[in-house]
């Protein structure tokens, strides 16, 4: 501080032209499509490398810089949804000091509420849905003998329960770009960009991390989770890609039809049964429905580029019948068999009728002789056994609000907006995807879609201070 003052007055007026200087090109980058490619690729390097910690520290201090200079936090998004890919192994946090990278990100975003206090506090639709759930968590297996012996049920809590309303309620005060600036682009840009990111951590761990000594392949273990991960990630981001279709002049249209193979390639590889069931079934309607939409000088470069895929799956299906020397088993062993969902969709039932209105609690450990806990691979029966018939409902009407909010104006922004959120809760039938962190992908979707759609009063949010033209 003393050093400062004896700074002569035009060199410390230099030093601050600067330094605004610097700080209003950073902010007109992160409005451009090339942030989230560099998230992404930022994410991709400290997973391979390794340095995950250093990686969310970074990614802290970038959403501190946004919190601090300006109001607006859609930028905060890529962030947001590209933190969870970058954990290489979880273990990273088992000491409590490694939780203090987290501390840049809420000191600047105590600071954001205190510059840009709300005038009016905005009630967006989801917020009774998700208050209802992180209740009905709370009372899960309130009346259960285990309720004092479940830790990781608080992770759950308040990791998918509490942080899920906070996100939101947040989120929806401060997401706030200019009239002028292309939102819908920007987002659903963003979001292609991050779901490719967990797909291309799975092709790296199976190309540079096989070992089959007994001629079955296993990954290197990716931190953030598994192959269904990757299932919800390409059922979001495929009705997307045909978004861009619809919207993108002629000549870039050929990259997201290259985007679209990719994610359709992921899912075969990938051998995610359920989300590979619901594409099969689904794609071709979303051909139909976009060659319907395009224009003309697009309508033959859809027909010939439906072929195309469709040749290109044929292909895929048949070197994996050459590699496994039996198509119909592999089908078989991949598609047409429940994997052990019958037994547990049986144990989840059993426990819902000893505690039908609480449940017995998030995360219990079920399984006679288990070291751990299990989710019942699906969002009914694992709501159902948890939390009971209470939190059943809460979901229930969760899911009643998503789709009302996306089905609320015809767009295509909407229409396929509302279709990932379809497959998502389609896929959800089969696995436990509400019960897990990546819920916050369909969350942040419905809430751009709902402040898209219902455009609050911007009279009642405070001027940015440092903006471009496109802020």
């Amino acid at each position: 501080m003393v050093l400062w003052y004896n700074i002569p007055m035009l060199t410390k007026v230099r030093v601050i032209n600067t330094l605004s200087t610097i700080t209003k090109k950073a902010v007109e980058f992160i409005y451009t499509d090339f942030y989230a490619p560099l998230v992404a690729l930022l994410t991709l390097f400290f997973w391979v490398s390794g340095f995950s910690l250093a990686g969310v520290l970074l990614f802290s201090l970038i959403g501190t810089f946004i919190f601090v200079v300006q109001r607006d936090m859609t930028p905060v998004l890529p962030l947001l949804l590209s933190i969870f890919f970058l954990p290489s192994n979880l273990s990273i946090f088992s000491n409590i000091l490694s939780y203090l990278v987290f501390l840049p990100a809420l000191g600047g975003l105590i600071y954001h509420f205190i510059k840009y206090p709300l005038k009016e506090f905005y009630f967006g639709k989801l917020l009774f849905p998700l208050f209802l759930i992180f209740f009905t968590m709370l009372l899960g297996g309130i009346f259960s003998d285990e309720i004092l012996s479940y830790g990781l049920g608080l992770v759950q809590i308040f990791g998918i329960g509490f942080a899920m309303l906070f996100a939101y309620v947040v989120l929806s005060q401060y997401i706030c770009p200019s009239e002028a600036f292309d939102n819908k682009h920007y987002f659903y840009h963003s979001l292609l960009i991050i779901c490719a990111v967990p797909c291309m951590e799975m092709f790296f761990s199976t190309l540079f991390f096989i070992n089959c000594p007994t001629g079955v392949i296993t990954y290197k273990t990716l931190g953030w989770g598994d192959k269904n991960f990757i299932g919800y990630m390409i059922l979001l981001a495929v009705p997307i890609c045909f978004y861009f279709i619809v919207k993108a002049q002629k000549q870039r249209m050929y990259i997201y039809m290259g985007a679209l193979v990719f994610f359709l390639i992921s899912i075969l590889f990938i051998s995610c049964d359920g989300a590979t069931g619901i594409l099969i079934v689904c794609t071709p309607f979303l051909f139909y429905f976009t060659y319907k939409r395009v224009t003309v000088n697009k309508k033959q470069a859809v027909i010939y580029f439906a072929y195309a895929v469709l040749l290109t799956i044929a292909i895929i299906l048949l070197i994996i019948s050459i590699a496994s020397g039996n198509l119909i088993g592999y089908l078989n062993t991949h598609f047409f068999n429940d994997t052990g969902r019958t037994r547990i969709y049986k144990q989840a039932m059993e426990l819902f009728a000893k505690h039908p209105i609480f449940g017995v609690g998030v995360y219990y450990p079920v399984l006679k002789g288990s070291v751990g806990y299990i989710n019942y691979h699906s969002t009914i029966h694992h709501a159902l056994a948890t939390t009971g018939i209470c939190g059943f409902l809460a979901y229930a009407y969760l899911t009643y609000k998503r789709i009302k909010i996306a089905a609320q104006n015809f767009s295509d922004f909407n229409f396929y907006g509302l279709l990932s959120i379809i497959f998502y809760m389609a896929y959800c039938f089969i696995d436990c995807g509400e019960f897990l962190m990546i819920v916050i992908f369909i969350n942040v979707i419905t809430l751009i879609l709902e402040r898209e759609n219902t455009h609050p009063e911007k009279n009642t949010l405070k001027p940015l201070k440092v903006l471009s033209k496109r802020v």
